[in-house]
């Protein structure tokens, strides 16, 4: 919860920024890793959300691509992810 707070500050000093969405998305791994199967619906899509504003607002910003890979590479097999791909 602490965290939202100053990732809301940031935003309010510095609206529209990429490394901002790249902690938005940041945190909403980290709500969604607290319980999984309920929370994937509602984190998953934020976290690809943040991290689909990223790219657009700086597509050559490396941290996208890793979290993104992170993410699939953490995902179970079963559900599309792990470490083949």
């Amino acid at each position: 919860d602490k965290a939202e707070e100053y990732i809301a500050k940031a935003e309010a000093l510095s609206p529209k920024n990429a490394e901002i969405e790249v902690l938005k998305a940041n945190f909403s791994s980290a709500r969604l890793v607290i319980d999984p199967m309920s929370r994937w619906q509602k984190y998953g899509a934020l976290f690809e959300q943040h991290l689909a504003d990223a790219a657009k607002l700086d597509p050559t910003n490396p941290r996208v691509d890793y979290l993104k890979a992170t993410n699939l590479f953490h995902t179970p097999e079963a559900f599309g992810g792990g470490k083949i791909k």
